[in-house]
């Protein structure tokens, strides 16, 4: 202290004390722009808290956001509650939260948001040190989250059915796209066994392909949704049944976004249940003549669009105690309620009628389609068989069929085109006037130590007759003249008049046991083109001349 006056200095000391006062803490913001990307997660970091005075004490930072989320894991010396929530709050010292936040924390946008979000950060540093009590600091960082494009999701119904020849509603078909807006949107309908159309009008939709297996239709969500609300109809192919399947491609055409066109693509089964259609019987002849015990053929065949399995049968009506036997005498079909024979309609081997008593006999036969609840049936035809007694058959002169039994027969045709079969026994063909097949089946030759022995008394090859031998020759592989010899061979002797008989010998196994013995009497070979008298020769000139049969289509 200092009066003024000149003289000695004295000193001396005064105590100063300064209180403390809370210092406010300091955030600290990354000045990077915090960009995010839509529907996937992001990392922001750079976030700090600086507070001069906080020294080892907690202090409480608070972190939220407006559209998302925040995850942040507990760290050392630092509690953190709300993770995976919009809010954050650590409390711990200021250097273990800083040490905890240079990890980074997660920000995950709500699901298909884009846009600006801000992530808040409030520090308060509970007024550890002085007077003044807590102080805090808030700041905001901007979060740009930027549009990704999310793909559309075509919603279908469950499978569906439907009956052959019928139409189907599609209902139940949308889009959902969170992002489309009003921008135009495609979607591809295509089935594989029919059409698809549509019933109302298109407005401001684009479409392509309607009555065809496939359809494009463009427009914008909500225009496309309505479109497709119960106007989609499915109509199967004409006939067809099974499954089909209604494929939809849906495509954003990439409208919003990063991450260009994205597409969906769901499939709809579509059953298509058989119904009975109309169907055919065809009869090779209305009337057969046959001898009494003889295996008389059905030469029938049946047909349907497309049959189901088991959809097709055939009704035999009047059939008394005959049945309906196989090549090898088993029994094909059964007897229904009302005493009728069904037979399968697909039966693919020879039929025949067996057990026919003497007398007149008028068959109804009818083809029949049952298939969904119903049954359609042709056209009924009637097969007319006059079966006699005895070993002798005589034609008319119309085109017979002629059919023998099993004992030793004698066939006369007539005037006509007649088909003629021995059957089992040593049988004498005669067909008459006309174009005749001589045919021989399985079951009608003998064995190799008693072979059936046939003649045919009148073979015209240059009149268009012919000899049939499929049924016996079915063993053969190759239906070269090569091939044929170890089933058939043949020969030729002189006959009467100048002219020559002609030989044949088959062996239906191909094993050298001749079975079956053929001789042609009386054959002119003036047109036969013979190079030879080999059984080479002859067989090639019969087959050049189409009067040997070896084979069915």
């Amino acid at each position: 202290m200092d009066n003024g006056a000149l003289g000695p200095e004295v000193s001396g000391t005064i105590q100063v004390e300064v209180s403390p006062v809370n210092d406010a803490p300091i955030n600290v913001l990354p000045t990077d722009p915090q960009v995010a990307q839509e529907d996937k997660p992001f990392t922001i970091q750079g976030l700090q808290v600086k507070d001069v005075d906080a020294g080892s004490g907690n202090i409480e930072v608070r972190l939220s956001v407006l559209h998302g989320t925040l995850v942040l894991a507990d760290g050392s010396g630092v509690t953190v509650t709300g993770s995976g929530s919009d809010t954050l709050v650590l409390s711990g010292s200021q250097d273990a939260i800083n040490a905890l936040l240079a990890g980074g924390v997660t920000y995950q946008g709500e699901q298909d948001f884009n846009g600006q979000d801000a992530l808040t950060m409030v520090t308060n540093d509970k007024g550890n040190t002085g007077s003044g009590g807590a102080l805090v600091d808030t700041d905001v960082l901007p979060i740009e989250v930027q549009a990704v494009n999310d793909a559309p999701v075509t919603q279908v119904p469950a499978a569906m059915q439907v009956k052959e020849d019928g139409s189907l509603s599609l209902a139940g078909i949308s889009v959902k796209d969170v992002d489309a807006g009003t921008g135009p949107i495609s979607m591809v309908l295509r089935v594989e066994h029919g059409v698809l159309t549509l019933l109302g009008a298109a407005g401001a939709v684009s479409v392509q392909g309607a009555g065809s297996s496939e359809i494009t239709l463009v427009g914008s969500l909500d225009d496309l949704n309505n479109l497709i609300n119960g106007n989609l109809h499915y109509e199967p192919a004409k006939d067809f049944w099974g499954q089909d399947n209604l494929t939809i491609t849906t495509s954003d055409q990439g409208n919003t976004g990063s991450g260009g066109v994205l597409t969906d693509s769901a499939q709809i089964g579509i059953q298509v249940t058989a119904e009975a259609d109309d169907p055919q019987l065809s009869l090779g002849t209305h009337d057969i003549h046959a001898l009494q015990g003889a295996w008389v053929p059905l030469n029938l065949s049946a047909s349907v669009v497309n049959p189901a399995t088991g959809e097709l049968s055939i009704r035999i009506q009047n059939l008394g105690s005959a049945q309906v036997v196989d090549e090898h005498g088993q029994s094909v079909g059964h007897a229904d309620s009302n005493g009728d024979w069904l037979l399968p309609g697909d039966q693919s081997v020879p039929l025949y009628l067996s057990g026919l008593t003497a007398g007149d006999h008028a068959l109804t036969l009818s083809a029949e389609s049952s298939a969904g609840g119903s049954t359609l049936r042709s056209a009924e035809e009637t097969l007319t068989i006059p079966s006699q007694s005895g070993h002798d058959l005589l034609g008319s002169d119309q085109s017979d069929w002629l059919f023998g039994s099993t004992g030793d027969d004698r066939i006369l045709g007539g005037l006509g085109d007649d088909v003629l079969r021995g059957g089992q026994g040593n049988d004498i063909l005669t067909g008459g006037a006309g174009s005749d097949l001589f045919v021989w089946g399985s079951g009608d030759e003998g064995t190799a130590a008693l072979p059936a022995i046939d003649t045919v008394t009148d073979f015209h090859p240059e009149e268009g007759d012919k000899i049939d031998l499929a049924d016996l020759l079915k063993g053969v592989t190759d239906n070269s003249v090569d091939g044929l010899l170890g089933h058939l061979s043949a020969s030729v002797t002189a006959g009467s008049g100048g002219l020559s008989d002609v030989s044949l010998s088959v062996s239906p196994a191909g094993d050298g046991q001749v079975t079956q013995q053929i001789t042609l009497k009386d054959v002119d070979l003036s047109g036969w083109n013979l190079s030879g008298s080999s059984s080479h020769d002859i067989l090639q000139s019969m087959l050049d001349q189409h009067s040997l049969i070896i084979q069915h289509p």
